[in-house]
């Protein structure tokens, strides 16, 4: 069994047929069926419900497409990271953070860290609030940036966690000035943007409906300006198309505060690691 015969059976089971399947993985369908039996032989159990008139999974079948997607993502993630190590940069400080302050906060906080402590290299790398905190508890980052809003908490566990205020930022609900539709809501992959858009929202958007959703905050904002809806966006990320005109915020809404806070394990890292951190103590 290895990541193809995975890659294989994920496909059969978002596709629900073994013609469709073979396609996207750019096989004919006998080498495809074939390589599904012999994913089954080798798990000495049916994966497929071969008695069903219509595509159906067995309960083992079911079961093993968990495993199997949380593996194939596992294995994707590995390789991502591991190319992310190879750089030209001399021993860099790793940083995870969302691509909004990667864009938004990062540059101008970054030219000050290397005023402060000159020859500082970081190495950057884009992931949503949560994940970069679990790059800091795996060790795959010296540190995270991440934004958190009043009054919704978080949705990682903090406790092995320091963190300082290095920032400040707010959310705010934005649509087009001429928007195709001011009631359908476009909105984040995650618990956390989600909660943050609830906070915003509040009680007036509360039966609308979703008309769009991504993990990409860079391309929730694109869509906003195309017009298909109303976002919940940092005001950092859309303050010059608020100040143009092309956004505009939305009746009914509040705008909420939040805070940027650096963050990382409770322990020593190295020097550089150590001298970054200090520089931005209260």
């Amino acid at each position: 069994m290895d990541i193809e015969s995975l890659t294989d059976f994920i496909n059969l089971a978002k596709h629900k047929s073994f013609s469709k399947a073979a396609a996207a993985r750019h096989v004919t369908q006998p080498a495809f069926s074939r390589r599904i039996r012999a994913l089954e032989i080798n798990l000495t159990t049916d994966l497929i419900d071969r008695q069903s008139r219509n595509f159906q999974l067995t309960p083992a079948g079911e079961r093993f497409l968990v495993h199997a997607l949380s593996i194939v993502d596992a294995a994707q993630r590995a390789i991502s990271d591991t190319q992310s190590m190879v750089t030209r940069l001399h021993q860099p400080i790793y940083i995870s953070a969302p691509s909004y302050l990667s864009k938004t906060f990062f540059p101008a906080w970054y030219k000050k860290m290397q005023a402060a402590l000159p020859g500082l290299a970081i190495r950057l790398t884009n992931r949503n609030g949560s994940a970069a905190v679990d790059d800091l508890q795996k060790g795959l980052a010296d540190f995270a940036l991440v934004m958190i809003v009043e009054g919704v908490p978080v949705c990682y566990a903090d406790d092995t966690l320091q963190k300082y205020r290095v920032g400040s930022d707010s959310v705010i609900a934005v649509r087009a000035r001429h928007a195709i539709d001011d009631t359908g809501l476009l909105m984040h992959e995650g618990s956390y943007m989600n909660a943050c858009a609830d906070a915003v929202l509040g009680k007036k958007f509360k039966n609308a409906h979703t008309v769009f959703e991504s993990s990409s905050t860079g391309l929730l904002k694109e869509m906003t300006l195309a017009g298909f809806g109303i976002s919940v966006l940092p005001t950092s990320l859309v303050e010059d198309d608020l100040s143009q005109g092309y956004l505009t915020p939305v009746e009914g809404t509040k705008k909420a505060k939040a805070d940027i806070f650096l963050v990382r394990v409770a322990k020593l890292g190295g020097k550089k690691a150590e001298k970054l951190w200090s520089l931005n103590r209260p």
